[in-house]
């Protein structure tokens, strides 16, 4: 398998979700500079544009991005999750890269 290009650390920090309405909560399981993987009751389709509101400590991160994969539950997923998703930050914040630093450098601290 191929190297990633930005690392991922592995999490469990309440998101909660938003599109056209719809407001639902899920767990991020692990969060990189371009993306996090979040399970959840409701997974969307690839290509679907959310808005993500992250707890990362005593802050709220606001995110957007993109579903660029997803996977139904096999077994494995946190309790009452029926499935994944890897989204694609659109853009992302000075907050969220402060709070990525904070979580490198506690994990090689």
């Amino acid at each position: 398998m191929a190297e990633r290009r930005y690392p991922r650390f592995q999490k469990n920090l309440l998101v909660n979700i938003s599109r056209n309405g719809f407001e639902g909560l899920g767990l991020v399981m692990n969060v990189s500079r371009r993306g996090v993987y979040v399970e959840s009751i409701q997974v969307f389709p690839p290509d679907t544009r959310l808005s993500l509101l992250l707890a990362a400590g005593n802050n709220l991160i606001p995110l957007s991005g993109t579903v660029v994969w997803r996977k139904e539950s096999n077994g494995d997923l946190a309790a009452g999750a029926s499935g994944g998703m890897g989204i694609q930050i659109a853009r992302v914040p000075g907050e969220y890269i402060r709070y990525l630093r904070e979580v490198r450098d506690g994990e090689n601290g």
